[in-house]
């Protein structure tokens, strides 16, 4: 895990005087008209993240310094590129393979030809990772990553496809996104579930001697007991198990035994509730914002969206500003403490969308970094001056 300290830029896209900013540790806006070099500079600092020149080489910049904390090993590098005065021939600089291990990563492989490196300062040692897990998300994201039609993956822009097939590689990347998530939160889930049983066993096994008082964790009061039993030996499809209401709660109240162990599934239920919020989130977000009556669920496999009526929609139907809503909100959430790094997070966005975007994606993960490249004003709407970098 890393995040950008400061960051300078000789040359950015012919500039006579040089870049320069410190960003916050957690919100970011790149702010300027076309042109200005927003797209170029994404490049760079996501190149700087993942110690790959590969894909700047066509990036116009003369040199550039990237300061970058790891968290891991708490210290401090700074990264530094120099463009040689010989330019990489044309014909080797190709943009080539997209692993299907990282949709998030850019594209590698500039060629035979390409000279560019990074030198990192001080020395990263062995046993610290050197590439940090940044996530890039292009103005051409809907397009970018993902199954092709054949099964190949990469990015070709000489390569015509249909609209149609577009759209299914859309559907396809967005739906193994949320898996790669969904897996995640499921490890989070198991783990709970296994130190919480655990907890159970040991209160069963090993009961507190007479007069010893045990763990110092008061038992829940007894409707919080009753709800709690409920919710987990629903999620386990044991709800028979349980007795009437009246019935549970008389033997709560005269049973030691039965108020450990519903104490110690009660750490479960709320370790579980922490774990889930960030899904419940994204749900109560998206059934907000989009319209039309349409509902979402996100469940353990799979983003379903379906219309008034109940009928199921394939994601390869949904609007292009449905579609960027749900990736830019997905992506949010799998970065987890990782710099993510958008370029026009506004592209097909209603205006109201755009407003509500970068607070949204912080409600949903407030711990990574996040660097936003756009010309809309109202992205940065609700955003301090101090977390905004004008780029004219």
């Amino acid at each position: 895990m890393a995040y950008i300290l400061r960051f300078k830029v000789d040359g950015l896209a012919g500039r006579d005087t040089a870049l320069s900013f410190e960003l916050d540790r957690h919100r970011n806006v790149l702010f300027g008209p076309n042109g200005c070099g927003k797209t170029s500079l994404l490049r760079i600092l996501f190149g700087a993240l993942r110690n790959d020149a590969a894909g700047l080489a066509l990036v116009p910049f003369t040199r550039a310094t990237v300061t970058i904390h790891s968290v891991d090993d708490d210290r401090t590098y700074t990264r530094t590129i120099q463009r040689p005065t010989q330019p990489t021939p044309v014909e080797d600089r190709s943009i080539a393979v997209v692993s299907p291990s990282d949709p998030g990563a850019s594209p590698s492989g500039a060629g035979k030809g390409a000279a560019l490196s990074w030198t990192t300062s001080p020395a990263i040692p062995e046993a610290s990772a050197s590439v940090y897990a940044a996530r890039y998300l292009p103005s051409s994201r809907l397009v970018m990553g993902g199954p092709r039609p054949g099964g190949a993956w990469f990015h070709d822009p000489s390569a015509q496809f249909t609209e149609a097939e577009l759209d299914r590689v859309f559907a396809i990347d967005l739906q193994n996104r949320w898996r790669a998530y969904s897996t995640k939160f499921l490890r989070v889930i198991n783990e709970a579930q296994e130190r919480g049983l655990a907890s159970v066993f040991k209160s069963v096994l090993r009961p507190a001697k007479p007069g010893h008082p045990g763990r110092a964790v008061a038992s829940p009061g007894e409707e919080e007991a009753f709800s709690r039993m409920v919710a987990y030996l629903g999620r386990q499809n044991k709800a028979g198990l349980l007795p009437s209401k009246s019935a549970f709660l008389n033997r709560y109240r005269h049973n030691p035994l039965l108020r450990r162990v519903v104490r110690d599934i009660t750490e479960i239920e709320r370790n579980i509730e922490v774990a889930s919020k960030p899904r419940d989130q994204v749900q109560a977000l998206i059934s907000q914002l989009f319209y039309g009556g349409k509902s979402v669920k996100f469940d353990d496999q799979r983003i379903a969206v379906r219309a008034r009526g109940g009928e199921l929609l394939d994601l390869a139907t949904l609007s292009s500003g449905e579609k960027h809503i749900l990736l830019l909100l997905v992506e949010a959430l799998n970065s987890e403490q990782n710099p993510l790094l958008i370029d026009e997070p506004e592209i097909s966005l209603h205006v109201s969308w755009q407003k509500r975007l970068l607070e949204a994606m912080s409600v949903l993960n407030s711990r990574n970094q996040v660097i936003v490249a756009t010309h809309s004003p109202e992205i940065m709407a609700d955003t301090p001056d101090e977390n905004i970098f004008r780029i004219g």
